[in-house]
């Protein structure tokens, strides 16, 4: 009789022991699926490939991809992004705009260093250009601070940008804008196809972006 009790005692232990393990095994799973999240500034983005990216107070830095967790506009929207940064050797980093939400077939401004030399590119799928001449002055070594309009409701997207230190920015002070400057860098024929908006980095950090009204109303 004891024996028996002893055994029913021994089964009953090890299938609470079991559903225990479950339950834990269980929630870290939950917890490990669960995506990675923190700020810039104010902007609240969620980390898409965070094997190599970290927040470190307002700061994202590393390499990999963060969507911004709110919509930039609808497709046919315009927003202006604001942009503080820095590159190690080698690094670059890409506002992704109106994207889909794996940052694909969206406008990409995508600014990489090589030492002291800032390379600026508008990307749309495959196709470049290379604007880098209009931000000759950016010392690609030092704290980057630049803001982009992106008109999406045009086609191709129009597309300004500015350094921060410029005052009162409209399209006579912009350092680019596609539809003024097309003679000079040639044309710029993409477009968003989402409402999404995001980052790509690689070895840089950034402290600041932000989606704000556009400086230039069309």
């Amino acid at each position: 009789m004891e024996k028996s009790m002893l055994n029913t005692l021994r089964n009953a232990l090890s299938i609470a022991l079991i559903l225990i393990f479950s339950v834990s095994c269980s929630d870290d799973s939950s917890e490990s699926t669960k995506e990675a999240a923190g700020l810039i500034g104010t902007t609240e983005f969620i980390l898409k490939d965070s094997t190599n990216l970290s927040f470190d107070g307002t700061t994202l830095k590393g390499s990999g991809s963060a969507v911004a967790k709110l919509p930039a506009d609808e497709i046919a929207g315009e927003k202006n992004f604001q942009l503080s940064f820095t590159l190690d050797e080698g690094g670059s980093l890409e506002l992704a705009a109106f994207t889909n939400e794996s940052m694909l077939k969206g406008v990409g401004i995508k600014f990489s260093r090589t030492g002291e030399n800032l390379k600026v590119e508008l990307k749309n799928n495959d196709a470049t250009l290379d604007i880098s001449a209009a931000f000759s002055e950016v010392v690609a070594s030092e704290l980057i601070s630049v803001h982009f309009d992106v008109h999406n409701g045009e086609t191709p997207a129009h597309i300004i940008g500015w350094t921060s230190a410029t005052p009162d920015p409209d399209t006579s002070n912009s350092k680019f804008d596609s539809e003024r400057d097309e003679a000079d860098f040639g044309a710029f024929s993409g477009k968003g196809t989402g409402t999404y908006w995001g980052l790509i980095l690689q070895s840089s950090q950034v402290t600041q972006a932000e989606p704000r009204e556009v400086k230039f109303e069309d």
